[in-house]
């Protein structure tokens, strides 16, 4: 089953709603619009406190960041009355568009939403801050085999960020959400994927002896 990354929207009873993240934010006022950018949407700064994940059904509208890929809640409902379109900011990356009335993605069978997480958030960010485009995961895929279906993609993070920034880390799950053995981690920089190739091929994590190589 394909994901799409999610990040939640929040209605407020004002002209004005706020693209948010996954997290319970602090809010503050919204910003003054810009003469061309009038009932700007604007965006919030996460807390560190997480709020209840729930994945909306197949069917369910959305919107995407140009930018980053982040995908936000979001249907002609969300937009004021009569109105063509709005103006919409990313709170991950500050990219902002028109939106226009109609012209949304719909959430199809076999695909579900999951959560744009905080370590993917952090990506964004420090893609950003070193000048990389802000949807860049690195330049070494790994596969990695014969996983303990016990591990988490936090764990294979921790456990491969000693040989270099890791960029992106996901375990292939059934329908159930239940882990296949086996993932792919990419490392940010060529040489912190060979030395996570030579490193973990070969080694026994929780009773399993790994497999780590280029894709096929």
């Amino acid at each position: 089953m394909s994901r799409i990354l999610l990040l939640f929207l929040l209605l407020l009873p004002s002209s004005s709603s706020f693209l948010l993240p996954s997290f319970r934010p602090s809010l503050f006022p919204p910003l003054n619009s810009e003469p061309d950018k009038t009932e700007t949407d604007v965006v919030t700064t996460p807390t560190t406190e997480k709020a209840p994940f729930v994945a909306p059904p197949p069917g369910s509208s959305y919107v995407k960041c140009g930018r980053c890929q982040a995908s936000f809640l979001f249907s002609d409902a969300s937009l004021p009355p009569k109105s063509r379109g709005k103006y919409l900011e990313c709170s991950v990356c500050s990219h902002s568009w028109y939106q226009s009335r109609g012209k949304f993605f719909e959430l199809k069978e076999g695909f579900e939403f999951i959560e744009f997480e905080e370590r993917s958030i952090n990506r964004v960010h420090n893609n950003l801050k070193n000048n990389r485009p802000a949807d860049f995961t690195g330049k070494s895929k790994l596969y990695v085999g014969n996983l303990s279906f016990n591990i988490k993609e936090e764990d294979l993070t921790e456990i491969f960020q000693k040989f270099g920034e890791v960029g992106d880390c996901s375990i292939v799950r059934d329908e159930t959400g239940r882990s296949r053995g086996f993932a792919f981690v990419t490392m940010v920089e060529e040489d912190g994927g060979k030395k996570a190739q030579e490193g973990m091929d070969g080694e026994e994590v929780d009773g399993r002896v790994l497999q780590v190589r280029e894709p096929n």
